[in-house]
């Protein structure tokens, strides 16, 4: 540079480059989902499949448990109004309850149309089809009602709320369907033909005992759902198969 200056030249300058190590950054999902896929190349899916398998298996024992509990629970009425003897309280809805908030509100549904139709057949079998609609429709909703609310508010107080709007609901349905199907109840154990007159003598002699007892049912089971559903749980957690 110094000889290019003595002759009037003017020297190149010179560049320096800096270069830096590349760097590259990895996504943690992108990468999670590459690993799945790569194991369900290597033969992952066979497994996924096998397990989705066994977790339906233990889903299914234990609904069957529940179903053997509340068919248990059925088999120990307790008639509460001597002037309506056919109103009897039992338990056999707490199950139903405990299936519906462990495994959803259409479980609970499924155990409810199982239930119903084997204490119909079995247990009851006097009441016949009225017994199994009226059992079926009234605990459907207690289920499906609370299962629901349950699902969405998942703690101690929203299982509280869950109860009470189940309870509520049964309720409703109940005052709808006895003034429907219990005349044909009147029909059928008291020698009446006109479905008129056995309304009637519904209205007159069975109402208000039907408008009682639906709500003490509705209260007892909740609570008794309430105060045993995390015992029963943790119970039905031990099974692994």
């Amino acid at each position: 540079d110094v000889s290019m200056r003595r002759v009037g030249l003017n020297p190149t300058p010179t560049v320096k480059v800096r270069t830096e190590k590349a760097e590259f950054a990895v996504c943690p999902v992108c990468a999670e989902h590459f690993f799945v896929f790569a194991f369900w190349l290597c033969g992952g899916a066979p497994l996924w499949r096998e397990n989705m398998r066994n977790k339906n298996v233990i889903m299914l024992v234990k609904l069957g448990l529940l179903t053997a509990l509340s068919m248990v629970l059925a088999l120990v009425p307790i008639p509460i109004f001597p002037a309506a003897p056919f109103l009897k309280l039992d338990f056999a809805d707490v199950p139903i309850l405990i299936a519906s908030f462990m495994f959803g509100p259409w479980a609970g549904v499924a155990v409810t149309a199982v239930v119903s139709l084997l204490q119909g057949l079995l247990i009851e079998a006097a009441s016949g089809w009225v017994g199994i609609t009226m059992h079926f429709f009234a605990t459907s909703l207690l289920a499906l009602t609370a299962g629901c609310c349950y699902r969405r508010f998942h703690t101690r107080r929203g299982a509280v709320k869950a109860l009470i709007a189940g309870s509520a609901s049964m309720i409703g349905a109940m005052i709808l369907l006895n003034a429907v199907l219990s005349p044909v109840y009147v029909m059928m154990f008291m020698n009446v033909t006109d479905y008129a007159e056995a309304r009637h003598i519904y209205m007159k002699e069975f109402f208000v005992w039907s408008m009682l007892f639906n709500p003490i049912k509705a209260v007892s089971v909740s609570l008794i759902t309430f105060v045993v559903y995390k015992a029963v749980g943790r119970v039905l957690g031990l099974i692994k198969m």
